[in-house]
């Protein structure tokens, strides 16, 4: 009788305490991981990685309190690389990369609280990173004079922006 006690005691004082950190790897769906993260008090902390159903990463990064803050990368479906940057506190912030599907590089430049900021690249989809636009930006708005390149490098027309 007393060991029964000490057992059913033990069980519902388990079931009791709540876990403070534990992995999403228990989201299946069609016996595929679909994610892997951290909670604290049902809070995502720390890296969090989500997959597609072919197994394959889908974004990665890591949250504070639930808030997106760090370094991120995002993929297209064929795994390969569509954006990286930082978050700070939930907003886009600092350097950012996108890429083209095929891998090449697609834009970079920075922002500041979600807006564009500073030098800006935009590319056409070669392997050579040749340059398409370039230019400033300021609050998300283009600034100063803009070049537009054809894909031999030439300058085929500049343009002020105010």
């Amino acid at each position: 009788m007393i060991k029964s006690f000490i057992l059913i005691f033990g069980i519902v004082f388990l079931l009791s305490c709540k876990k403070e950190s534990y992995e999403c790897l228990r989201n299946f769906t069609e016996d595929k991981v679909t994610c892997e993260a951290v909670y604290l008090s049902d809070t995502i902390n720390g890296v969090h990685i989500n997959y597609n159903l072919s197994s394959l990463k889908i974004s990665e990064g890591n949250y504070v309190n639930g808030i997106p803050n760090g370094y991120f990368k995002f993929y297209y479906e064929n795994g390969n690389l569509m954006k990286e940057g930082n978050f700070d506190n939930g907003r886009i912030q600092g350097f950012w990369k996108t890429y083209y599907e095929s891998g090449n590089i697609e834009s970079e430049g920075g922002y500041e609280s979600c807006n564009r900021v500073g030098s800006w690249k935009f590319y056409f989809d070669l392997p050579s990173h040749q340059v398409q636009f370039e230019g400033d930006a300021e609050n998300d708005l283009k600034t100063g004079i803009w070049k537009e390149y054809r894909g031999n490098g030439e300058v085929e027309e500049e343009f002020h922006c105010s």
